[in-house]
């Protein structure tokens, strides 16, 4: 696994709209989860690593999470691909990201990116490689830096963070409304 940041672990999302805390076998499938996101992921394995059948283990991923366990993995991947990607300065490739985080069909990979965060991976890619630190003002430091603590927020379950996640991302557009980061995480 890549040595960048990581999605949230099971621990990070155990408070729920409800107040209630996830099953233990849904935060171990989370743990199992977390570890193998850059691997192909199997329904059954998965289950097996919960200690419960595949059916029970979906069922609480729909009632808790509100996805499936592969939905859920895919957007974890979406979102550490896109931490890799804006963390890219001059080396790295919209395919080895992608590599990275268990895409292999990179059309597929491309296509729910743009899906998740309104533009094309190497969209991404080119701006952040068109930032000149030099030319960052104030007002984009502060934008990238809501913008990053929104993206930590933006995956938790409960209605706080996320709260808190889509006030940084408005402020963050406020601040640098032709960035395109702080637009993606309010999506």
């Amino acid at each position: 696994m890549s040595e960048h940041s990581n999605p949230p672990s099971g621990d990070a999302v155990l408070s729920l709209h409800s107040g209630a805390v996830l099953p233990p076998s849904l935060t171990r499938a989370l743990r199992w989860l977390k570890d193998r996101l850059d691997e192909p992921i199997r329904l059954d394995t998965l289950a097996a690593a919960a200690s419960v059948r595949p059916r029970t283990l979906e069922a609480h991923f729909k009632q808790y999470l509100g996805t499936t366990p592969l939905g859920w993995a895919r957007r974890m991947r979406l979102a550490r691909a896109r931490q890799q990607l804006l963390a890219v300065r001059t080396k790295g490739s919209v395919t080895g990201v992608a590599l990275a985080n268990g895409f292999t069909e990179l059309g597929r990979f491309a296509s729910q990116y743009r899906r998740q965060f309104g533009e094309l991976p190497s969209q991404t890619l080119r701006a952040v490689r068109g930032m000149s630190s030099r030319s960052t003002d104030e007002f984009a430091d502060e934008a990238l830096r809501l913008s990053w603590r929104a993206l930590t927020s933006a995956f938790m379950v409960g209605p706080g963070p996320c709260s808190a996640a889509l006030m940084d991302a408005e402020h963050a557009q406020e601040l640098a409304p032709d960035q395109a980061l702080p637009k993606a995480i309010a999506a």
